[in-house]
C-alpha cells in the first residue's frame, strides 16, 4: 500500500496535525492563532469599559464634591437671610445716589465758570455794541451782536483775547444790516472757549 502525504500541499506537516472523525485536520498552529486574535479582539473592549468605568467614577465623584460645595454655599447665602436681597438693592441704590452726587458736583464746579465768564463777558463788551444772543454748550460760547462800527467789533475782540476767562476766540462772521431807527450797523458772531486752552 502507498501513502501519499496530501498534507505538505496544503502548507501543513504531518507532526502538527490532528485527524479527526472525517478525515478533517486541523493544525495546533491555527488554534494557537485564533486564540490569540480572539483574545487580542476581546482585550480592546475590556480596557475599553475598564477606563470608562473608572473615568465614570471619578467624574461621580466630582460631580458629589460639587454638589456638596453648592450645598454649603446655599446652606450659607441661606444663613444670611433675606440680607441678601436688601444688600443688592441698598447697592443699587448707592449707585443711583453716587451717579447724581457726581452731576451734582459736576454742575458745582461749573456753575461758576459760566457766571463768571457771563460778567466778564458784559465788561468787556465795548461801547456802542450789543449782544443779540449767548449760547453756552459745553465751555463752549457762540456770541452774536451788533455794533455801531467795525472798531467796536474790533475792541470787543481785543479785549476778548486778552481776557484770562475766554480762549480759542474765533470771529465767524461780520455783516452790514439795516436796523430800523439806527440805521446801518455791523452784525457779528464769534465763538470761544470758557477757560484757558486744554
Amino acid at each position: 500500500m502507498i501513502r501519499v502525504n496530501l498534507l505538505k500541499n496544503l502548507g501543513l506537516s504531518v507532526g502538527t496535525g490532528i485527524s479527526a472523525a472525517g478525515g478533517e485536520i486541523v493544525s495546533v498552529d491555527v488554534k494557537r492563532q485564533a486564540l490569540i486574535k480572539l483574545v487580542i479582539i476581546l482585550l480592546f473592549p475590556l480596557v475599553f469599559y475598564i477606563y470608562e468605568k473608572l473615568k465614570i467614577n471619578a467624574l461621580t465623584d466630582e460631580l458629589t464634591r460639587r454638589r456638596g460645595e453648592v450645598a454649603a454655599v446655599e446652606q450659607e447665602r441661606a444663613s444670611f437671610g433675606d440680607a441678601g436681597p436688601r444688600v443688592e438693592k441698598a447697592n443699587r441704590e448707592k449707585r443711583k445716589i453716587q451717579k447724581e452726587l457726581d452731576v451734582i458736583r459736576g454742575l458745582a464746579r461749573h456753575r461758576l465758570r459760566e457766571v463768571k465768564a457771563l460778567d466778564q463777558l458784559q465788561s468787556v463788551l465795548p461801547q456802542g455794541s450789543w449782544l443779540r444772543s449767548i449760547e453756552l454748550k459745553e465751555g463752549k460760547i457762540a456770541l452774536s451782536g451788533y455794533a455801531m462800527n467795525e472798531k467796536a467789533i474790533g475792541d470787543l475782540l481785543s479785549q476778548l483775547s486778552s481776557n484770562v476767562y475766554f480762549a480759542n476766540i474765533e470771529p465767524k462772521s461780520t455783516s452790514a444790516v439795516r436796523l430800523g431807527e439806527l440805521g446801518e450797523v455791523k452784525a457779528f458772531e464769534i465763538d470761544f472757549r470758557v477757560g484757558k486752552e486744554e
